[in-house]
């Protein structure tokens, strides 16, 4: 079984601080961690603040422009499918 931990907010409320602590405290208690980053900003700050958490057990993921959904979805390039 895999735990999904769905983090979200308002630009400012914390959400970066928050998964740096909560990151390594599960890598602390053993558990691998992957951090799925979803930024629709130009740049991904976010993912440039998380880089040093990378390491044996914990990876991150980007997406940058906010969607990952291959083109199924009506905000994507690809349109509806």
């Amino acid at each position: 079984m895999v735990q999904v931990d769905l983090i979200t907010g308002f630009l400012g409320s914390g959400k970066t601080t928050f998964l740096r602590r909560y990151v390594q405290y599960l890598v602390a208690q053993g558990h691998s961690v992957c951090i799925l980053e979803n930024d629709f900003g130009a740049v991904n700050v976010d993912a440039m603040l998380l880089q040093d958490l990378i390491g044996e057990h914990c990876d991150i993921e980007t997406i940058s422009g906010g969607c990952d959904c291959g083109g199924s979805c009506s905000s994507c390039k690809g349109g509806c499918h």
